[in-house]
C-alpha cells in the first residue's frame, strides 16, 4: 500500500538560455556518456531541440551528489547521475537513454504502478521498501525513494524525478538488533525458568530437611529442636528474599527487616533501621541474614528483646572509598549484660563464622547497658 499526493515541479520556459553543450557538461561519467551519444536517431531527437524543462532537470540531476534519475516522455526515457551508478550495478551505462521498463529490468514490476501514478501527476514516497536494484536478484535490498512529476512548458506532466537512498544496511542492522533482542529475551526466559525450578527445589529441600529434623529430634530437648528449626526458617526466609531479585543479590535494608520480622510487635517500636542504600551480593545477603537472625534470637532470650522496653538499633555507613561497609547492631533498654561464661552456637557463628564468610572483622562488645556488634567488611 502506498499513498500519493499531488505535487508538480514546474520549470519555466525562460530557462531556454541553457544551450545543449552547457546543460550536459560537468555531469561526470553520466554527462560524458550523454554527450557522446547520437540522440538524433532516437525518439528524443537532437539535443539542441530538447525543451528547456528537460535541460534544467538534467543539469540538476547530473550535478547532484544524491542518487537521482529522470524519466522523460511517454516512454519514460531514463537519465541518471553518477551517484546512482553504484545502485545500478551492471545496468550502467546501458540504462542511460533506455525506456524505464527496460532500464529497470526485473525491478520494473515493483515500481511500474508507482511510476504511472507519478506520470499521472501524483508524487509518491516510499520508506525502506524492498526493491531490486544492482545488488543482484539473490540479495535483498531496501531503499527510501520518492517519485515526483515534472511539468513541461505546457504545464502538463512530461517526466518523473526519482530520488533514492540505500537503506539496506540500516534495515539489516535493525533486523539484527531485533534478532539479538529476541535472542536475549529467550535466554532471559530460559534463565527465569531455571531459577523458578531452582527455587522450587530449594524450597522442597528445606521442607524435607524440616520434616526430617522434626522426626529425628522428636525426643530431643525442645529448645534445641526449636532453635534448629528457627535457623532453618531464617535460611528459608533469606532464600525467599533473594528469589524476588532472581538471585542477583538483595538490599541490606531488606535483609535486616526480613531477618527481624519474627520479633516485630504491633503498635510498639522494637527496632530502628538506618543507613544508605547498599546492594549485597548473594553470598553476603545470606550470611548477614543468618547473622541478624542469631543476634535477634540472642536478644530475645537474654537481651533487649527479652523484656517489653528494650530496643535494637541497626545502622550502617559506607567508607569514603565506597568499598567498605561498617555495620552496628546496638541493644538498649534490656537487662544488664555480662560477658557470657560460654558462647552458644549463634554467637560463635556471628563472631567467627561470619568473619570468615564475609572476609571482614566482627567485634562483640558485651557492654553492661546492652550488646553491641560491629561488622566491618568489603562490599566487593
Amino acid at each position: 500500500m502506498y499513498v500519493c499526493r499531488p505535487m508538480n515541479l514546474h520549470v519555466s520556459p525562460s530557462m531556454n538560455d541553457l544551450a545543449a553543450p552547457d546543460f550536459l557538461k560537468d555531469g561526470g561519467a553520466c554527462g560524458a556518456v550523454l554527450r557522446q551519444r547520437n540522440w538524433d536517431a532516437t525518439q528524443m531527437g537532437a539535443v539542441q531541440d530538447w525543451p528547456p524543462s528537460l535541460r534544467v532537470m538534467l543539469r540538476t540531476v547530473l550535478a547532484s551528489h544524491q542518487p537521482m534519475w529522470l524519466w522523460w516522455g511517454a516512454d519514460m526515457i531514463q537519465f541518471h547521475n553518477d551517484a546512482l551508478i553504484p545502485l545500478l550495478g551492471n545496468r550502467h551505462p546501458d540504462a542511460l537513454g533506455l525506456p524505464a521498463k527496460r532500464a529497470w529490468r526485473e525491478g520494473w514490476k515493483q515500481i511500474a504502478e508507482r511510476a504511472q501514478a507519478a506520470m499521472a501527476g501524483h508524487a509518491c514516497f516510499f520508506e525502506a521498501d524492498a526493491l531490486a536494484m544492482g545488488r543482484g536478484a539473490e540479495e535483498e535490498s531496501y531503499y527510501t525513494f520518492s517519485l515526483s512529476p515534472v511539468c513541461g512548458e505546457d504545464s502538463a506532466v512530461s517526466g518523473v524525478l526519482g530520488i533514492i537512498t540505500d537503506e539496506t544496511d540500516q534495515v539489516r542492522s535493525s533486523r539484527m538488533l531485533a534478532l539479538e533482542i529476541e535472542h536475549r529475551r529467550r535466554i532471559e526466559r530460559h534463565q527465569n525458568l531455571l531459577l523458578d525450578e531452582l527455587n522450587h527445589r530449594v524450597k522442597n529441600s528445606l521442607a524435607t530437611v524440616q520434616a526430617m529434623a522434626m522426626q529425628t529430634l522428636k525426643g530431643v530437648d525442645a529448645p534445641a529442636r526449636d532453635a534448629f528449626l528457627a535457623r532453618l526458617f531464617a535460611l528459608s526466609s533469606q532464600h525467599d528474599l533473594l528469589t524476588m531479585d532472581n538471585w542477583e543479590g538483595a538490599s541490606l535494608e531488606g535483609v535486616v527487616r526480613r531477618a527481624l520480622r519474627p520479633w516485630r510487635e504491633e503498635g510498639q517500636t522494637r527496632f530502628t533501621v538506618d543507613g544508605p542504600a547498599v546492594h549485597l551480593d548473594t553470598k553476603r545477603a545470606l550470611a548477614l541474614g543468618m547473622g541478624f537472625h542469631e543476634l535477634a534470637t540472642n536478644a530475645a532470650r537474654y537481651g533487649a528483646l527479652s523484656n517489653t522496653t528494650g530496643i535494637v538499633a541497626v545502622s550502617w555507613d559506607i567508607a569514603p572509598d565506597g568499598r567498605t561497609l561498617r555495620l552496628i547492631w546496638r541493644e538498649t533498654g534490656g537487662p544488664a549484660v555480662a560477658y557470657p561464661q560460654r558462647k552458644g552456637f549463634g554467637l560463635r557463628l556471628v563472631e567467627h563464622g561470619l568473619g570468615r564468610e564475609l572476609g571482614g572483622m566482627v567485634k562483640l562488645d558485651f557492654a553492661a547497658d546492652g550488646l553491641v556488634c560491629e561488622w566491618i567488611m568489603k562490599l566487593e
